[in-house]
């Protein structure tokens, strides 16, 4: 009963009744949040309906902003500008908005809230997604189940036009639900304020990285995809390493990461040092887990 489309055709959406425009909701109803997925050229026109109507928070999906040229950047600058004027907050554009296992908990215990499209809903748990990519913010969170990786929440947010990662940090600092917090990077924008917070944070919840940049090549993706611009990956190894942020160089590491550390986080059950024990049935696991060990900085002693 809480959802209003908005459709300049159809009277009715799956069931709910449609507005030709947000304009034409009633006086007395003012959502919280308005979920746009129409061409970007249309993004301005209906922010600044939303500005009038008092809605205050907005997930952006549409892409063609930063990452689609010249026309793309201008967009960008309009939505900035009107988001400005009324005091809007967006997640946006051009990403998939936010999955929350723990939405309504625990007033409603199997309540959630889940913009990503995946058709599932996944068993919730302690850790938190914030991702520079929108079908790795997604995917992640239909696909971990089977590896016994819960997710409470994983957050896609795009060309960060307004809110960013930083903000998001910010916010699972606090937040009971988030025990262990997964960053997928494809650039830093507020790079002084991201290492303060990620220093704090990681003090008392481990902080797991995916950089993708590094490259040439890399590069020119990231361009195409968020219109950012990767760094070397010196900078960013420095930058992990100052505060306590995990690096891995793929999705397989970055996710079993995740999942020790959710586990270690549930069970108050960390190492004390980088000593290991390694002890095996099999000479060629045994092997090769001892040399997985030193390659992590691990030291396995005689016996």
């Amino acid at each position: 009963d809480n959802i209003y489309p908005i459709h300049p055709k159809l009277e009715n959406v799956q069931g709910f009744k449609a507005y030709k425009s947000i304009l034409d909701l009633p006086d007395q109803i003012t959502p919280e949040l308005a979920f746009m997925i129409i061409p970007p050229k249309y993004i301005p026109e209906m922010m600044e309906q939303c500005g009038i109507k008092g809605i205050k928070n907005l997930i952006i999906t549409s892409g063609g902003f930063r990452e689609g040229g010249v026309d793309g950047v201008e967009l960008s600058k309009s939505i900035k500008a009107i988001s400005q004027k009324y005091g809007i907050r967006f997640i946006g554009p051009n990403c998939l908005g936010v999955f929350n296992g723990w939405y309504g908990y625990p007033e409603i215990e199997n309540a959630y809230f889940n913009t990503h499209w995946v058709p599932v809903t996944p068993e919730r748990g302690n850790v938190s997604i914030i991702s520079q990519s929108g079908t790795l913010a997604s995917l992640i969170v239909w696909h971990v189940n089977q590896m016994g990786l819960r997710i409470g929440k994983s957050i896609s947010v795009g060309n960060e036009n307004n809110i960013d990662l930083v903000d998001f940090l910010e916010f699972f600092k606090d937040d009971p639900k988030t025990e262990v917090i997964g960053l997928y990077i494809e650039e830093i924008k507020r790079g002084r304020e991201f290492k303060r917070l990620a220093k704090e944070i990681s003090l008392k919840k481990p902080i797991v990285a995916i950089y993708a940049g590094g490259s040439e090549a890399a590069a020119r993706s990231i361009m195409s995809h968020t219109g950012s611009i990767g760094g070397n990956q010196k900078i960013y190894d420095a930058i992990f390493k100052e505060t306590g942020i995990i690096p891995t160089n793929s999705v397989r590491e970055f996710l079993f990461f995740l999942r020790t550390f959710s586990w270690a986080q549930r069970n108050d059950i960390f190492p004390r040092g980088n000593r290991v024990a390694i002890v095996s049935d099999s000479g060629g696991a045994s092997s090769m887990m001892t040399k997985s060990s030193e390659l992590y900085g691990l030291k396995s002693p005689n016996f």
